[in-house]
């Protein structure tokens, strides 16, 4: 879907038995970061973009099908 990959694999991910992903969604050790990161609010809009890229992908892998 014209993702970029790391040359080398991310243990994290590729230590697994199951299609997984990794998230990064800010940094704790940036201030700003954060504070949006614990904020009800910062929560809220990170939970629903993760959703809907997990949707578009999946209409898009079934579109494909």
């Amino acid at each position: 879907l014209g993702v970029k990959q790391r040359g080398v694999g991310i243990r994290v991910l590729s230590a697994t038995k199951m299609p997984s992903i990794l998230i990064e969604t800010g940094f704790v050790s940036n201030e700003e970061d954060d504070k949006y990161l614990n904020s009800e609010e910062g929560q809220n809009e990170i939970v629903l973009a993760i959703a809907k890229a997990v949707k578009t992908y999946r209409d898009t892998v079934e579109a494909k099908n």
